[in-house]
């Protein structure tokens, strides 16, 4: 596979096993890395480098924004997560390695992840997406116990007589159901 804009394999692995978009990066930064954010296996973040003066025409700070819309089933293939819900952080870290105070938000919705960070300043920053994924928790069904059976007494069924008549002739006969012989009555 051709890596044409510069992304990491693993990326590039997991978006084009799909035909449609996988994500979409917004900034305001005036230079900004070609192609989506790169995996950085040894930190575990999505790494992307943004570039802007730290100041303004008018001499103010100048402060940058910056968006990204992934994937959800990209972003699973690329940290190898479960359905499981996601979490995570954005840090903004400045060349010299100090972090940059910034507002971010991160949400999974409708299949995408949305991620955001604004009120960073610049120079030369980079965006770090750190996602997280608590163990898939599996409920095992609670076994329910079998009772076991028991040696309960059964009832011994006893022997009856019973008197059969066949004319003057009489027959006792012994058993469990005792029934009378062909021709004989019960008396």
């Amino acid at each position: 596979m051709l890596n044409t804009w510069g992304e990491s394999q693993d990326v590039q692995r997991c978006s084009n096993s799909s035909t449609d978009i996988s994500g979409i990066v917004t900034t305001n930064a005036l230079t900004y890395s070609a192609g989506p954010p790169t995996y950085n296996k040894s930190e575990g973040s999505l790494d992307y480098k943004v570039l802007a003066p730290h100041y303004t025409s008018k001499g103010d700070i100048a402060v940058g924004t910056y968006d990204l819309l992934l994937k959800s089933e990209v972003a699973r293939c690329i940290y190898g997560f479960s359905k499981a819900p996601i979490s995570g952080a954005i840090s903004i870290v400045s060349e010299s390695g100090q972090s940059n105070v910034a507002t971010t938000i991160i949400n999974e919705k409708n299949g995408w992840l949305y991620m955001s960070a604004n009120g960073f300043t610049y120079s030369s920053p980079t965006v770090k997406i750190k996602l997280s994924q608590e163990a898939e928790v599996v409920v095992a069904p609670t076994p329910t116990p079998t009772p076991t059976p028991s040696a309960s007494p059964k009832p011994v069924a006893k022997a009856v007589t019973i008197t059969c008549v066949k004319g003057k002739t009489s027959k006792k006969v012994t058993a469990v159901n005792p029934k009378c012989p062909t021709g004989y009555k019960k008396k």
